[in-house]
């Protein structure tokens, strides 16, 4: 099987999964500061769905998933509320526990988390395919097909890099690193076509061994990914 019929396919496998993904984890968009041992409620996000269901700022957080909030490691790590199913809140006298499910995407979660980057990606699908019955063997257009696929799935993951998950943090950050050398490349095969040369080759290749390297240690190092 032709190499890039295989990355077409395992980019459309790539982005129903993170499309799954974003469908089953809408962004709660709660920021949260620690206030002498309460986590507190300091930033609502404009299109989270914590806005949309009553939650105020200074509102104190008893629990996330029914366990205290410093416990959720969205919280401990990212001083945010993502990735989560339960949240009861305290408001002067009043405690309540709300429900986050995948019912819980707002209009406009649904038109910029999902609508907008599945269709980008459903077209970068197609130009490719159609660039690939055109010019089957032209590097150039095999390298821009690598950068189209690469794009939609970055633009996929980039909400779930929101939302904190780490899968679709983990694909972001390696798939965003490789754009620009991708598009390098593509820009050199292009002028080499026609017989001209902008840059070294060596250049593109470096850059490509760079991301990599920077790729690995972010998965082996919770402060690379935080950086």
């Amino acid at each position: 099987m032709n190499r890039t019929v295989i990355v077409i396919i395992a980019s459309l496998i790539a982005a129903l999964y993170l499309t799954i993904l974003n469908v089953w984890h809408p962004l709660i968009g709660i920021g949260v500061v620690e206030k002498n041992g309460d986590v507190v409620v300091n930033d609502l996000y404009e299109f989270g769905w914590a806005k949309k269901h009553g939650i105020h700022i200074h509102d104190q957080v008893l629990k996330v998933d029914g366990k205290p909030p410093l416990s959720h490691f969205t919280v401990r790590e990212y001083k945010t509320i993502e990735q989560a199913k339960t949240i009861t809140i305290q408001r002067e006298n009043q405690i309540q526990t709300l429900t986050v499910d995948y019912r819980s995407h707002g209009t406009e979660q649904w038109l910029y988390y999902i609508i907008l980057p599945t269709g980008f990606f459903l077209f970068a699908v197609n130009l490719s395919v159609f660039l690939l019955r055109l010019r089957p063997d032209d590097k150039s257009a095999t390298v821009l097909i690598y950068l189209l696929l690469l794009t939609g799935v970055c633009y996929i993951s980039a909400s779930l890099s929101a939302k904190h998950a780490p899968f679709g943090r983990q694909v972001f950050s390696g798939v965003f690193l490789m754009l620009p050398p991708l598009f390098l490349h593509f820009v050199y095969n292009y002028f080499e076509k026609e017989k001209k040369i902008w840059f070294a080759k060596k250049i593109v290749f470096s850059l490509y061994g760079f991301n990599f390297v920077m790729f690995v240690a972010s998965l082996i190092s919770l402060s690379l990914i935080h950086i």
